[in-house]
């Protein structure tokens, strides 16, 4: 008669082979560096932003 949950196992054990860890390094690395693309993108889009937005708000302020 077994009692444990038969779903449970040796988290361990999923990647035990030397070419999974490979591949599943290789894909965590090519996400993290498609996060850091899409960063880098939306930090350069909003430092745009400031750069025009900027003197405009400064001479508004000017005007008043």
């Amino acid at each position: 008669m077994n009692q444990g949950n038969p779903l449970t196992h040796a988290w361990w054990k999923d990647h035990s082979d030397a070419h999974q860890q490979r591949v599943l390094l290789s894909t965590q690395r090519a996400v993290q560096r498609e996060r850091n693309i899409a960063g880098w993108r939306r930090n350069l889009v909003l430092g745009a932003f400031l750069v025009l937005a900027v003197p405009t708000i400064l001479q508004w302020v000017a005007a008043l």
